[in-house]
Order: C-alpha cells, then structure tokens, then sequence
C-alpha cells in the first residue's frame, strides 16, 4: 500500500506515510475515529425514528455516514503506510494497523447494523411501553391485554371485548371502524410509522372474554401512504 509521491504534495505525502505514526494514530486517527463513532451512535438511537420515517433526514444521515467513511478510509492508508514506515519497535507498527483495522471493521459492522437493529428496538421499545400499563380497560367493554413480537417480526397487539356485538352486522360494523380507528392512530404515530417504513407491519387482535377470535386488523405501509406523504 506504500506509494512514491511528490515532496510538494502534503496530501499525498499524508497518504503515503510520510508524517509520524504517532500523530497519524493519535491526532488524525483513534481520537478524531473515537468520537465520530460516539457521536454518531448517540445521533442515531436518539432519532432513528426521524431517520427511517422521513425521507429528507434518511439522506442527510447517508450522506453524513458516506463523509465519515470518507475521512476513515484515507486516515486508514495513512495510518497503515505510516506504519509500515516505522522504523522504532515493529511492535508500535503492527498495534497500530490492528487498531486502526479494528476501527474499519467496527464502522462497517455499525453501518450494517443500523438499517436492521433500530427497527427491532423500536419494536421492543414499543411492546415495553405498551405491556408497561396493560391489563388496562377502555369505554368499558374493552380490554387491553398484551402486546408481543411475533416471529415474523411483526407487532401483534391483543385487545378483548367485553361486550361484543350480538348480530353479524354489528360485528362487521365494529371492524370497519376499529380499522379506521387504528388507521388513523397508528399511522401518526413516528415509531410506528418506522416500523412501517422497514416493512413491518402491526396485527390487532380482538377476542371475547372466552379467548374465542372474533376478528384482527392488520396495519402496514399500504394503510399509511398518505400520512407518508406528509412530513418528507
């Protein structure tokens, strides 16, 4: 990876290893690579929401994510060629490129991981919030039991009714309106609307007091569309 360059160009000479390993590591290197990573798994946890939901903030973020990997990649060839370099102790050298190749693999792992993790701990954020008050009773006659995470990775929320409708017709009115209902909740809410924007989805299902299925509304990123169009 060593290169011949020019003495008259400081960037060159920085990439092939011509400034001290010890400012090359620790002024351009761990310190700076350190805090970047810091700061940015900070940043993100806190608005992966906004992130994943908006499309503007997504590409702000890529492009911050794509500048940080800009900066690593030529403070790595520096640092690997500033190594080989090294004309004290071989063991400074080699420390040096393994720290620095540590850095490279941990930044490709959290790169990789933020388009999947964040989603199952919104999810898990959000069955935490929800289990946090359940049983809980609502209008009367309707009972919110538990929420869980199913296998396919999906939100499943279980309410029972109390008092539920006696006719067929009923029956089917009360599901047009519990799905317009959870419509328009669940697609205004930020974390969900994450959820959703990964391609997950969430299933509300409603039983009787007797544990029998009475029927379940299924909410994705198709119910949602227009309240996608919004904030951009």
């Amino acid at each position: 990876m060593t290169m011949a360059v020019s003495s008259a160009n400081p960037v060159l000479r920085f990439l092939g290893g011509h400034m001290r390993l010890s400012i090359v590591f620790w002024v351009f290197g761990l310190t700076p690579l350190m805090l970047i990573a810091g700061a940015g798994r900070a940043f993100y946890t806190s608005n992966f929401v906004t992130i994943a939901s908006s499309a503007f903030y997504g590409i702000l973020w890529s492009w911050g994510l794509a500048l940080c990997w800009v900066y690593a990649v030529v403070v790595f060839i520096a640092l690997w060629n500033s190594a080989g370099r090294y004309t004290g102790q071989h063991l400074y050298g080699h420390s040096a490129r393994a720290v620095g190749t540590a850095l490279m693999v941990g930044g490709a792992v959290f790169t990789i991981e933020t388009s999947t993790r964040t989603v199952d701990e919104a999810l898990a954020n959000e069955i935490r919030w929800l289990n946090a008050s359940a049983p809980v009773l609502f209008d009367g006659s309707t009972r919110f039991d538990e929420a869980a995470l199913g296998r396919d990775g999906n939100l499943s929320v279980y309410y029972t009714l109390l008092e539920p409708p006696e006719s067929a017709m009923g029956m089917i009115q009360l599901e047009i309106d519990a799905y317009a209902a959870l419509r328009a909740s669940q697609c205004a809410n930020p974390t969900l609307l994450a959820i959703f924007h990964k391609g997950r989805a969430v299933t509300v299902h409603y039983h009787d007091s007797s544990l029998q299925k009475l029927f379940e509304v299924a909410i994705s990123a198709n119910d949602c569309v227009e309240a996608w169009r919004v904030p951009t």
